[in-house]
């Protein structure tokens, strides 16, 4: 009965989305895969673009939709061209497929759909006074009122702020500020992982982002606040705000 209705229902769901729309497919090895996903969508009236097409339609309502493979979201998903700037587009969706029939079927898993988190550096968050700290929080409050907002806050990060509550008045502060953020649901403290160790003295922040992003997929921004200057390799990947400029 139960599979009964569910097939009755996504028929009815597939009825009523007669838009058409225009798909890109990130293709990430020769794989048969891609060609069976591309000639599923063709079928059903859909139209395949290039990159350089994502941009050409005067329409904003015309949707455009970027297909990821599940398996491949981890280490391609800075391959996607002109990644940031799609997600900056609402008339853009993601989704992620096990299968070439997944959104011929409606059983693909939609990704960054709304919302986002915050990282900041080890360098840039010593410096953050308790006033910016403040500051920020509103912000993230203000955007989760539409959709979910986190402060990720890396566990060697969060271990020495505890630390040098011991030594200042301010710092003391900032702790039991962040304790505020975290009892609210603005704040998560990471688990614990290769970021931390003490032998490193500078993260790798582009796979930790990328990693965060993947197990936070329906995050639609990560932003990076840094003074340092990136390689270009992160530019696609994460909104960078450099507190330096």
């Amino acid at each position: 009965m139960d599979e009964s209705f569910r097939s009755n229902l996504n028929a009815i769901v597939k009825k009523s989305c007669k838009t058409k729309y225009r798909f890109y497919t990130l293709v990430t090895s020769d794989d048969t895969f891609f060609e069976e996903t591309k000639a599923q969508l063709e079928a059903e009236g859909h139209t395949a673009v290039q990159p350089s097409e994502f941009f050409l339609s005067e329409d904003t309502s015309s949707s455009l939709l970027i297909i990821l493979r599940n398996e491949d979201i981890a280490e391609h998903i800075c391959e996607v061209p002109h990644l940031l700037e799609l997600k900056k587009s609402p008339s853009v969706q993601f989704a992620g497929i096990d299968e070439p029939d997944d959104v011929v079927n409606l059983t693909h898993q939609e990704l960054f759909m709304r919302g986002g988190f915050i990282v900041f550096d080890r360098a840039t968050l010593e410096t953050l006074s308790l006033s910016n700290m403040k500051k920020m929080s509103e912000i993230l409050q203000e955007l989760s009122r539409t959709a979910k907002w986190k402060w990720m806050l890396h566990y060697r990060d969060s271990r020495r702020i505890k630390e040098n509550a011991r030594l200042s008045a301010e710092a003391k502060e900032k702790k039991h500020f962040l304790n505020w953020c975290h009892e609210v649901g603005l704040l998560e403290v990471l688990p614990y992982h290769e970021c931390d160790l003490m032998s490193k003295d500078q993260p790798d922040y582009l796979s930790c982002l990328v990693r965060l992003q993947v197990q936070n997929i329906s995050a639609r921004y990560p932003v990076f606040i840094t003074g340092e200057t990136l390689q270009p390799t992160y530019i696609n990947c994460t909104f960078i705000f450099n507190e330096s400029e």
